[in-house]
């Protein structure tokens, strides 16, 4: 398994936009850019936007990748006469967005172009929410790395070296407990206390209360302007409101 987990993938990652929260104290706009780096090697970087919190790059890049990589995005604002202004950043792990968006019931040999689209939370060095970035990651995925990839995580998750990727976490109290997949969007983070909270990639927002999975039969998806609604399959009915199994019982 160490071999597959090392061998290199191509990656194609399109960096299409962010919406940005407008740093305090400021009273110009800058030319935003991003910043993708894998595995701390040398940055890539978009183009510049200019005069804009709500940059649009559309900005490809094709990348190498392994099973383990871990990508790195951040946010930067141009300045012409000063020093740039670093607006936040935040990373993915490769074998997680794969585990979460792939199935694992794929042909073992045959490679699968798939695409997941995404959008990362940006947090600047005091942890405070600063925007998103938006991206669409493409690349050839087989059973075999699936499988790979699921193996290495529970190994991980086992030895305690990973605690966010796998359904078995730390309880408050020191306990385990077998734990439900969070919804689609969701994501579990650590603090620098490590506190457990919950990153709502959909919304934008955090949460210290884990989510809990959507009835069976509804989806959540977002309209033009980024706000979430929820679509119930069994009625054809949309609604703003996140249903629960309580209330939709």
């Amino acid at each position: 398994m160490g071999t597959e987990s090392n061998r290199l993938h191509q990656l194609k990652l399109l960096v299409t936009n962010a919406k940005l929260k407008e740093p305090p104290g400021l009273f110009t706009k800058g030319d935003p850019y991003a910043e993708v780096t894998v595995d701390g090697q040398p940055p890539h970087k978009t183009d510049y936007a200019k005069a804009t919190w709500e940059p649009c790059w559309n900005h490809p890049f094709d990348l190498l990748v392994s099973e383990r990589s871990e990508i790195e995005i951040k946010v930067f604002i141009k300045y012409r006469f000063k020093n740039d202004l670093y607006v936040g950043s935040n990373s993915i792990s490769l074998a997680q967005l794969l585990q979460q968006n792939v199935s694992n019931r794929l042909p073992l040999t045959s490679g699968n172009l798939v695409n997941i689209d995404k959008h990362v939370v940006l947090f600047d060095k005091s942890r405070a929410n600063v925007g998103a970035v938006f991206l669409t990651f493409n690349m050839a995925v087989d059973g075999d790395m699936m499988s790979n990839l699921i193996e290495g995580l529970q190994v991980a998750s086992s030895s305690g070296t990973s605690p966010s990727s796998s359904r078995a976490h730390l309880q408050e109290n020191g306990g385990t407990e077998e734990e439900e997949p969070l919804p689609q969007g969701w994501e579990t983070k650590y603090d620098q206390n490590g506190r457990r909270y919950y990153v709502d990639h959909n919304s934008r927002t955090t949460s210290w209360t884990r989510p809990k999975p959507l009835p069976s039969g509804w989806e959540q998806r977002q309209d033009p302007r980024g706000r979430p609604y929820y679509v119930d399959h069994n009625t054809r009915t949309t609604t703003w409101q996140r249903p629960t199994t309580q209330n939709v019982a």
